[in-house]
C-alpha cells in the first residue's frame, strides 16, 4: 500500500513540473518582442496607386527631362507632396528618385537618420507606345533612429 502512495507523488509532481514549465515556455514566447513589418511591403501599393494616377504619372514621363533640368524640382517637389500624403507614419522618412531605366537609381547620399534597413523599390512608367519614354520611379523608405 505504501509503495502505490509513492509512485501516485512521484506522478503528481511530475505533473505539477510540466505544468510550471509549460506556462513559463508560453511567458517567455509571448514577451517576445513582435517582428517589425517589411516597409517593401508599403510601398508597393504606392508604387502601383502612382501608375494609376494619370495625371502625375503623365508629369513624370513627359515633364522630367534627363537632359534639361529646369522642370525637374517640381515633378520631385509633386511627387513628395503626394507621398506625404500616403506615407502619415511619423517614424518613416522616405526619398524618391526619377530615373533611366537603362541606369541604376539609388539615392544621392545615405540618409543619416536611420534606423535600421533602407527599403527601395522601382517601377517603370511610361505613358503611351506612341511616346516610349519611359521613367524609372524608385521610392526609398527607412525607419527614422
Amino acid at each position: 500500500m505504501n509503495n502505490k502512495r509513492g509512485i501516485i507523488r512521484i506522478l503528481e509532481a511530475t505533473i505539477a513540473i510540466m505544468i510550471i514549465l509549460g506556462v513559463i515556455v508560453v511567458v517567455i514566447s509571448s514577451r517576445q518582442r513582435p517582428s517589425e513589418p517589411d516597409l517593401s511591403d508599403t510601398i508597393t501599393p504606392l508604387l502601383d496607386e502612382i501608375a494609376q494616377n494619370s495625371t502625375l504619372r503623365n508629369d513624370i514621363v513627359q515633364k522630367y527631362d534627363f537632359t534639361d533640368t529646369r522642370n525637374n524640382a517640381g515633378v520631385i517637389l509633386e511627387l513628395n507632396a503626394f507621398l506625404k500624403t500616403r506615407i502619415t507614419n511619423p517614424t518613416l522618412n522616405f526619398s524618391v528618385s526619377i530615373c533611366n531605366p537603362a541606369l541604376v537609381c539609388g539615392l544621392a547620399s545615405y540618409p543619416k537618420d536611420v534606423s535600421g534597413d533602407v527599403y527601395a523599390e522601382s517601377r517603370t512608367l511610361s505613358s503611351t507606345l506612341n511616346e516610349y519614354e519611359p521613367k524609372t520611379v524608385k521610392i526609398f523608405l527607412w525607419r527614422k533612429g
